[in-house]
């Protein structure tokens, strides 16, 4: 009788151990992750955010590229064919540091390297980009699968294409910089109306 209730026992507490594992694994992202060890992380990022948007009108749109290429294919600062350059990783590097010196050691700021592991993907893949990515010139079906493949719908696909709208609403507006690189000048010469 003795065993039975030893084993019990001890069924019981490895029974809790890994129910509370198991609550631990499971509740690692949450809108309130921080909430304890860096209570002012939105305020920072929505501050530095501010400012990359008061610097660089076109930064939203930038922004919201990178958003949308991260949640396709798990990876950053991996070149893609279809894009021959993505702006704004200088001010995701901007907020990781204010987000640092605001909470030192608890975001791991950054020295941390995302392509060694992130929280949200496993994979990190050139050709899962390649190939994951809707091409700009791919038509509007295969677009909505292969935002379908990861969770999104029709309005997701509406919602980035405003991206888009955002850069040729600034271009229309002459609220804009010349490019950089051998594209300069070209947007003032084909927009002569407002430029």
């Amino acid at each position: 009788m003795m065993k039975s209730n030893s084993f019990c026992g001890y069924s019981l507490i490895i029974t809790f151990f890994m129910l509370f594992l198991g609550a631990r694994s499971t509740s690692q992202l949450t809108p309130n992750f921080y909430g304890k060890t860096c209570p002012n992380l939105f305020t920072v990022v929505k501050n530095e955010v501010q400012k990359a948007f008061d610097k660089e009108n076109r930064m939203a749109a930038s922004l919201l590229q990178l958003h949308f290429h991260d949640c396709f294919v798990n990876v950053r600062r991996i070149p893609l064919p279809t894009i021959t350059q993505l702006e704004g990783f200088e001010v995701v590097d901007i907020i990781k540091g204010a987000v640092e010196r605001e909470c030192p050691g608890v975001t791991r700021g950054p020295s941390w390297t995302v392509l060694l592991g992130r929280r949200d993907g496993f994979v990190s893949s050139r050709t899962a980009a390649d190939d994951g990515l809707p091409s700009a010139f791919e038509s509007l079906e295969n677009i909505t699968k292969k935002y379908a493949k990861v969770g999104l719908n029709i309005i997701d696909v509406v919602s980035s294409s405003g991206s888009h709208t955002i850069g040729l609403a600034r271009i229309k507006m002459g609220n804009i910089s010349s490019p950089s690189g051998s594209r300069t000048g070209e947007i003032q010469r084909n927009c002569k109306r407002v430029n």
